[in-house]
């Protein structure tokens, strides 16, 4: 005697339920990872402050007067990768600006508080974050 059954296929049920898995999943996997670009945004933000710090620092252990860096073009001179931030200019949607002795950079996509800044003197980072 034959079943109800086909033994070729799926029946509807088993494909609709499948279906509702991977949609839940979906949802799941789409929620964890909302905030993962900010976050990577906040640590390129970081990293050139931290990269700037590491220059300014360089910058004054090679000088005899241990003078500090007075602007981005200085500090091109120990680590030409800041060459791109020199003036003022935007590159990878981040902006640097030296004024009295402080380096800030603030990065553009992030819209919380996102400037970070180096004390050029001291070379004392303070870093970006996403709260106040």
């Amino acid at each position: 005697m034959r079943g109800l059954r086909s033994s070729k296929g799926f029946t509807l049920i088993e494909l609709l339920i499948v279906v509702v898995i991977i949609g839940i999943l979906a949802t799941v996997l789409i929620s964890r990872f909302s905030g993962v670009k900010g976050s990577a945004y906040l640590a390129h933000c970081n990293t050139l402050a931290d990269q700037i710090k590491l220059a300014t620092l360089a910058y004054s252990a090679s000088r005899i007067d241990n003078a500090v860096p007075a602007s981005i073009a200085d500090m091109t001179k120990i680590d030409p990768d800041l060459s791109n931030w020199s003036g003022g200019a935007s590159y990878n949607d981040m902006v640097v600006t030296v004024a009295a002795g402080v380096a800030t950079i603030d990065h553009a996509l992030v819209t919380e508080i996102t400037k970070a800044s180096v004390i050029l003197a001291t070379g004392v980072l303070t870093p970006a974050s996403l709260t106040e």
